[in-house]
């Protein structure tokens, strides 16, 4: 028998009980360590690391540059620069060639549904409570400009 199998069998028995196992673990090992991917998860909201990296594609998908790893460095670094609110990336023009993309049927208003969606894609989450109808081109480039700019 080793000499830490002995040190661990508190009562001699030659049987570890769990509470003589939990005993020499707790008093012998390593303190108890975070779970390195809930260390992830906190660092990636901590940082808001989905929201960046959604709008950064939803960015690139609409430029379609012919090289898109200059263009990400570029945004990165005008989102670095806003800090991240009030970024000036997208145009009014941009905004409402977004919104003829999502007005499928051209009549020059968007469903709510749609209007959700055309957000996402901006990278906002979440859309403003005052919409419950169908949003024509002005509203749509007003309301999206304001979220951009408030980071929301």
């Amino acid at each position: 028998m080793t000499a830490i199998y002995r040190e661990a069998d508190g009562d001699g028995d030659r049987m570890l009980s769990f509470e003589e196992f939990w005993k020499f673990a707790t008093t012998h090992g390593k303190a108890h360590m975070d779970d390195p991917a809930e260390q992830v998860r906190e660092y990636v909201a901590e940082h808001d690391l989905l929201g960046i990296m959604e709008q950064s594609l939803a960015a690139l998908v609409f430029a379609k540059p012919d090289d898109p790893r200059a263009f990400l460095a570029q945004y990165l670094a005008t989102l670095k620069k806003a800090g991240r609110k009030g970024t000036t990336f997208f145009t009014d023009e941009d905004l409402a060639t977004m919104f003829g993309l999502f007005d499928l049927t051209g009549k020059g208003v968007m469903s709510p549904t749609q209007f959700d969606n055309a957000m996402k894609s901006l990278g906002i989450d979440k859309r403003p409570p005052k919409v419950g109808g169908p949003v024509t081109k002005e509203n749509f480039v007003s309301m999206a400009r304001a979220a951009l700019d408030e980071g929301m």
